[in-house]
């Protein structure tokens, strides 16, 4: 079912008295009260898509034109031989009413099966930006929200009815974001990106997922190339030239490459030993697991100028380090401490410890930056 959301706005006033053209991808379309012109528009688009709106859930105050609006849509169906929709006019606001009051009246006629549009031209600011917003629930929580709409009432520049489903696309860009700066996911990102007519896009893109997955799966042999890469693709897309003809270029351009720069934090590194900083940035964005199979595997035996291995660490924290990765690795949630390779004056006072960390991430957090700060200080880099 079809179902358009819309805030009744008042009558235009009187000084107006002619029809206002509203340019769209449909044509012409002409309306007298605020809500008018984008309600025919979603009625003309899901017709030429050989389907029909069902239902309006009109939300009106003692101020709204409501008479005049369903006397107009009403009389466009009947003009053209088209089913009117059903108004289902139950939800009356107080103009003080908060959003709280809006979203809770309106969530209750909604149903698992409405396929939803917003019209946001009608009703205080706050309504707008409610409607916009629920929009984006509805959205996320499984319910389809098809498209949204704005009228544009100019006259002059006959601009007319305005989908904003391109704005609703901003927000999932947004959001998408948001995932990447909390977790270093990239996924959303990419689908949210996918439509942007940015030369090299699709290269720039695919270069975080690729660190984040050799990342993901501890596969120390790649991560460092597609560090190196993931900073080159970030470098070229900083200069790359293009226009921002969309809200989502210019969000792209001027806000997520330099998020992504700044998140990934191991691309800036001036020193000879870059994993040492992506270990870190691991620690940092909770990928435990992975920072301390980088310090193990990576990191506790580096070559130094006469290419031999040296050890960073002392003994026991090199069978620490490793005690630890071997436990995680096992997931069994205690201490796994190899009796044939830790020596046995280590074994009790290892996995005490391991047994205390596995019990408190923090703990673990806390161990391998330990760590890292004394590699760092043996190789001068800190």
């Amino acid at each position: 079912m079809y179902t358009l959301i819309c805030y009744v706005s008042p009558d235009l006033k009187s000084s107006i008295s002619s029809e206002i053209p509203f340019c769209s991808d449909l044509g012409v379309i002409k309306g007298k009260q605020t809500n008018e012109a984008p309600t025919i528009y979603a009625i003309k688009k899901l017709y030429n898509e050989g389907k029909r709106l069902d239902r309006i859930i009109a939300i009106i105050t003692k101020e709204s034109g409501y008479d005049t609006y369903k006397r107009r849509v009403e009389g466009f169906c009947s003009q053209n031989g088209l089913v009117a929709p059903f108004f289902d006019n139950d939800i009356f606001m107080e103009t003080t009413a908060s959003s709280a009051d809006m979203l809770k009246e309106i969530i209750k006629k909604l149903t698992p099966d409405d396929r939803i549009i917003i019209e946001t031209t009608g009703g205080p600011r706050t309504a707008v930006t409610t409607l916009t917003l629920l929009s984006r629930f509805l959205h996320r929580t499984g319910k389809h929200v098809v498209f949204s709409t704005y009228a544009d009432y100019d006259k002059d520049n006959c601009k007319g009815v305005i989908t904003v489903t391109q704005d609703h696309q901003l927000f999932d860009l947004l959001e998408a974001t948001s995932v990447f700066l909390s977790t270093g996911n990239t996924d959303k990102i990419k689908e949210a990106c996918s439509g942007l007519d940015i030369p090299n896009i699709d290269e720039f893109l695919t270069a975080p997922i690729d660190f984040i997955n050799s990342i993901l799966v501890c596969n120390t042999s790649t991560v460092e190339d597609n560090a190196k890469k993931l900073k080159k693709a970030i470098i070229d897309m900083e200069i790359m030239e293009y226009n921002e003809t969309t809200a989502n270029a210019v969000i792209f351009r001027y806000i997520l490459v330099n998020e992504i720069k700044e998140k990934m934090s191991f691309i800036n590194c001036t020193h000879k030993y870059p994993i040492i900083d992506i270990a870190r940035w691991c620690i940092n964005n909770g990928y435990l697991q992975q920072a301390v199979t980088i310090i193990n595997e990576k990191i506790v035996h580096l070559k130094d100028k006469c290419d031999r291995q040296v050890n960073l660490l002392e003994e026991y924290d090199l069978h620490a380090v490793q005690c630890l990765r071997n436990s995680i690795n096992h997931a069994a949630g205690r201490a796994y401490v190899d009796n044939r390779k830790t020596p046995v004056q280590y074994r009790e006072r290892i996995k005490v410890e391991i047994d205390s960390m596995l019990c408190d991430p923090d703990k673990i957090e806390a161990f391998l930056n330990i760590k890292l700060d004394t590699i760092s200080k043996i190789l001068n880099i800190i």
